[in-house]
């Protein structure tokens, strides 16, 4: 490949990161979390270190198969145009992913908030029934004492 080339491509890698990374910690933010797994087929993770840089270490992981895989490795301590890249992963299909989840955001946040609705009523509806059937149980024992 030609340095021209070359060096076109990496300024539009370097373009799609300076969006890529923000949304990330704009997502995790509002989610309140540090880590998203699995988020429209995808999960995003921000490390902090605490030492002397201060670092952040943010992980795209893509969802196409069993395991994730490693999709973006970024690493900046204040400014992201100062950052570097650790790894990228060259396959598009998870960056045609990420701008769908990117356009997506808000419909995807929805979508789990209500899913985590359910099922916490759903563990709600258990736990309930299960505390009827255990104190209908106390009370039939208690009845065989008595009686």
């Amino acid at each position: 490949m030609s340095y021209p080339k070359q060096r076109r491509k990496l300024e539009g890698r370097d373009d799609f990161l300076k969006r890529v990374i923000p949304f990330t910690e704009e997502l995790l933010r509002e989610m309140r979390v540090r880590e998203i797994s699995n988020f429209g087929g995808l999960s995003f993770r921000i490390e902090s270190e605490e030492s002397g840089t201060r670092s952040k270490d943010v992980k795209i992981f893509y969802h196409r198969a069993i395991k994730p895989e490693l999709v973006v490795h970024f690493r900046y301590s204040t400014d992201i145009g100062d950052g570097e890249v650790i790894f990228f992963e060259k396959n598009q299909a998870w960056q045609f992913t990420l701008r769908r989840v990117m356009r997506k955001k808000i419909d995807i946040i929805k979508k789990i908030s209500a899913d985590k609705s359910r099922k916490e009523q759903s563990a709600g509806h258990r736990s309930r029934a299960l505390d009827i059937a255990a104190k209908s149980k106390n009370l039939a024992n208690n009845k065989d004492i008595t009686a």
